[in-house]
């Protein structure tokens, strides 16, 4: 980035039908706890997946305060408040994008734009935040 920081990042993971989609809170929280560790592995293996890929492997987190901007773009929008990110937001610690999920780590936004059924994606941006 212009700033001489850390790198702005930008992982795109295409969801083939809406259960690849992140799940609403609601949705979640009726999950049995086997389902939600399942769903949480699939997370650390796309964005691992995404990591290798592109050839952006880190071998210690970052060491500063990092700002992630996911967009879901679904078919179906949810309510502002029952998008859960918890699974992704996971992911992105266990691959060390992110040092930690507190918020004096990570700044979160988190949006949802109305798309076609076969356009259904979820887009994490990370880049150094700034004060």
């Amino acid at each position: 980035n212009e700033r001489g920081g850390y790198p702005m990042i930008r992982i795109e993971i295409l969801a083939n039908n809406a259960s690849e989609l992140t799940p609403s809170e609601n949705v979640y929280q009726r999950w049995h706890w086997r389902k939600r560790q399942k769903a949480a592995e699939r997370w650390r293996n796309m964005v691992w997946a995404w990591i290798h890929i592109n050839s952006y492997v880190r071998l210690e987190p970052p060491e500063q305060k990092m700002k992630a901007t996911i967009t879901s773009y679904r078919a179906k929008l949810c309510d502002e408040d029952n998008l859960n990110m918890k699974a992704l937001i996971d992911a992105l610690k266990k691959n060390l994008l992110i040092r930690d999920d507190s918020p004096n780590w990570l700044v979160l936004e988190v949006k949802q734009e109305k798309c076609k059924r076969a356009e259904q994606k979820t887009v994490i941006e990370l880049e150094e935040a700034w004060a």
